[in-house]
């Protein structure tokens, strides 16, 4: 069957940094069963929406999938609806963070979605377009909602994979990767191309702004050091990617695995360059040893809020002294810090807000990325705000985190979105370099 892959991406002021790695790891399952795959980026092609509803229709797909954001999910439903007239027998599917936590209000809100794959979507689309092909009811598909007629059903959902390295790597192939070769230097001086990869799903943290646990689950799941070595040396020699990013949300969390991906970096003298994400509490001299001697050049590590107070209502589990020394380590090591703040905690002030601003500025962060607090669906927070009747507005195109959608008590939505330009102005701008 021929598979069209994409996701709207028209609202996005600042589009995706990087190829789609989620749909490139559909696209190989797909594949995989002898079908014919193509995935769209509007982001990195620069398509307006009339522009990617006419690539569809030459692609004239069997099936169209489509990756949907919370804050993209009115364009989703555009696009569907738009293919579904062109086409009544296309099957059409939503997939990702939002329809996975809200199957029954897309299909509800959107009668031209057919199903929703729920959570991870390798095997279960891959199960759906099968089915699709053969004219197999769905009944039996774990991990989806779909719609029979003018009735919405909830199949059970599918086991979460265990072991992610039966899973194939991405289709890079079918991405234009040259497009996304944009040539980068860092502020320690190292040039070259940079990528991402992912090496593990799940979250044993609880942070209530976060819906990572419902989605990937709170089991932490990894892939193993060989498979994601084996992965970076395809980006390395086919692609010629030479500094990598492990995006995962928290790459340190088990000590054994980080040492052995360290000593396979320094065994294979792979001649790249690396960055990862950890946690404040995971930071210490040994660790970022172990880092900065395989060719780790930065870590980051969200500190979000200079208030005990409110690092705690986050449900962050450190310290704001924690942070403190945590930076001063990675300083030391030479390594670049990046890190996060969040503006419009509840229970903090104008003075708490500007205290984070300083508090970042003195720490002395080679980058310091900033946001507005924001409820997504799927996060304990959105149960609080919902609770204590702070939401502005349920209109999911303004859940952007830089727009503010929860009331602050003494704080007014102008003055949350004047604080995020001082932070931006402060830190972004003072950065000519990154990666």
């Amino acid at each position: 069957m021929k598979i069209m892959l994409t996701y709207p991406s028209f609202s996005l002021l600042n589009p995706k940094k990087g190829s789609p790695l989620g749909l490139a790891a559909l696209g190989a399952c797909l594949e995989e069963s002898g079908h014919k795959v193509k995935i769209i980026d509007p982001s990195v092609e620069r398509y307006n929406f009339k522009t990617l509803i006419n690539k569809i229709k030459e692609f004239d797909p069997d099936v169209l999938g489509v990756n949907v954001l919370t804050v993209l999910v009115y364009d989703a439903y555009r696009i569907v609806r738009v293919i579904k007239k062109i086409n009544p027998n296309c099957l059409t599917v939503f997939g990702g963070p939002h329809p996975t936590i809200l199957p029954e209000d897309v299909l509800k809100e959107c009668f031209e979605l057919d199903v929703v794959v729920r959570g991870e979507g390798e095997i279960t689309f891959d199960e759906l377009v099968n089915n699709y092909e053969k004219n197999i009811d769905f009944s039996k598909i774990r991990g989806i909602s779909y719609r029979n007629n003018d009735k919405i059903i909830h199949n059970p959902n599918r086991p979460l994979i265990d072991d992610l390295d039966i899973l194939p790597f991405p289709a890079y192939h079918l991405l234009p990767l040259e497009k996304y070769k944009l040539k980068r230097t860092t502020t320690t001086g190292i040039e070259g191309y940079g990528t991402y990869i992912f090496t593990s799903r799940g979250c044993p943290y609880n942070c209530n702004f976060c819906s990572c646990r419902t989605l990937w689950g709170k089991q932490w799941r990894t892939r193993s050091p060989e498979k994601i070595l084996e992965e970076v040396k395809i980006l390395k020699e086919r692609y010629n990617f030479n500094l990598i990013e492990f995006s995962d949300d928290t790459f340190t969390i088990s000590k054994k695995r980080t040492e052995k991906i360290c000593n396979l970096i320094r065994k294979e003298n792979m001649d790249i360059n690396w960055s990862c994400s950890t946690r404040v509490e995971m930071i210490n001299k040994e660790l970022v040893t172990m880092l900065k001697n395989s060719n780790c050049y930065l870590i980051a590590y969200s500190i979000e809020s200079a208030q005990q107070q409110s690092i705690d209502f986050l449900c962050k589990g450190f310290t704001v002294q924690q942070i403190i020394d945590a930076t001063k380590t990675v300083k030391k090591s030479g390594l670049q810090a990046m890190t996060n703040i969040i503006i419009g905690i509840p229970g903090e002030t104008k003075g708490h807000i500007n205290n984070t601003i300083r508090f970042a500025e003195k720490l002395d962060f080679d980058f310091v990325y900033s946001n507005i607090l924001t409820p997504l669906p799927g996060t304990k927070l959105l149960e609080y705000a919902e609770k204590n009747d702070m939401l502005i507005t349920r209109d999911w195109s303004k859940y952007t985190t830089t727009h503010p959608v929860m009331k602050i008590p003494g704080i007014r939505s102008f003055e949350l979105k004047g604080f995020l330009i001082k932070a931006n102005m402060k830190f972004m701008l003072s950065k000519n370099i990154f990666f």
